[in-house]
């Protein structure tokens, strides 16, 4: 069989040498492992970079090894050393170019493979101090996000760069280039992540029920943790989902008295009360707030209209008050 294989190779390159006369081919040849008598059973894999990925038999220690080149240097290991391994191998590499070996080993088929590194679980609270997480998505603010550690989860080895909410990163402190505040949030003296997103920058579906951020530490490993958010449209000062006749005093209130508003409804007034987007509730939500009620958004109406018809609603809600 080995002379019957000679042949044939001897038969391919008279085929490729009649075909080009004047080929020649140079050999780069290194040594990649010289630990032993090494090298036998050879299977070889590229990756999606070129570089060469080898399984191979350690006939001195009886182990499975592996070599790849990582554009620099070669990386050995040894892969399996329980018993006589790593003979008629065979290397193939996925999608995301991880080798993956079959092999003899003391009587057995075999096969390694490294696993996917499991997402660790963090726990997150958007906009801490508030239980419902209201989400105004017109606004032009920071929703705020805080990355809870524990005994578990150092939030010191967070890999800034890979942090996403909604597809947007965290905030950056001015020219610094400091991204977020470390202190202990919920009191258990483990320290915490503080970080801002620009709403204008995040991408929510407008039926989100809940965000979820993902991240990688230091050494590569990836986390995500996820938080439940309630969609607040602006204008909707009662919550129905419409904005209408019934916003009216209560946008009044809302304007008024937001303390009072807060305790009415468990909202901060400026989630639905900020109309125009700025991430405030001040009197230049007026107009913006009556373009929604009316639904001539874009169309400016004059000032006295405007608060005539808050002026209507705020007596509307004094009375209400009066007979409670």
């Amino acid at each position: 069989m080995r002379h019957i294989k000679q042949q044939v190779g001897y038969m391919m390159i008279s085929v490729l040498a009649a075909a080009s006369p004047a080929l020649s081919l140079s050999w780069n040849i290194e040594t990649v492992d010289s630990n032993g008598d090494v090298g036998e059973y050879t299977s070889l894999a590229l990756d999606s970079s070129g570089n060469a990925h080898i399984g191979y038999f350690d006939r001195t220690n009886y182990d499975l090894k592996y070599a790849a080149w990582d554009g620099n240097n070669w990386n050995i290991e040894t892969v399996d050393s329980n018993g006589t391994v790593g003979e008629y191998m065979s290397l193939a590499l996925d999608s995301s170019g991880n080798p993956h070996i079959g092999y003899y080993g003391a009587g057995n088929l075999k096969y390694a493979y490294i696993p996917e590194p499991a997402t660790l679980e963090a726990e997150i609270d958007i906009k801490p101090g508030s239980d419902i997480n209201p989400v105004n998505l017109k606004s032009r603010g920071v929703l705020p996000v805080v990355i809870i550690g524990s005994d578990d989860f150092d939030v010191n080895q967070i890999e800034f760069s890979t942090v996403t909410l909604g597809g947007a990163s965290p905030k950056t402190k001015g020219n610094s280039g400091k991204v977020g505040r470390h202190r202990d949030i919920n009191g258990d003296s483990i320290i915490d992540l503080i970080l801002h997103f620009d709403m204008e920058d995040m991408n929510i579906d407008p039926g989100a029920n809940a965000l979820t951020l993902t991240g990688m530490l230091l050494d590569g490993t990836e986390f995500e943790g996820t938080d439940s958010i309630r969609i607040v449209p602006p204008g909707d000062m009662d919550g129905d989902g419409l904005v209408t006749s019934d916003d009216i005093g209560l946008f009044v209130l809302a304007l008024a008295d937001g303390d009072a508003y807060l305790a009415a409804y468990g909202l901060p007034a400026n989630i639905p009360g900020d109309c125009d987007g700025d991430g405030v509730l001040t009197a230049d939500d007026i107009h913006s707030f009556v373009d929604l009620l009316t639904g001539r958004v874009g169309s400016p109406i004059p000032e006295p209209a405007a608060l005539a018809m808050l002026a209507f609603g705020g007596l509307a809600l004094l009375k209400r008050k009066r007979k409670s």
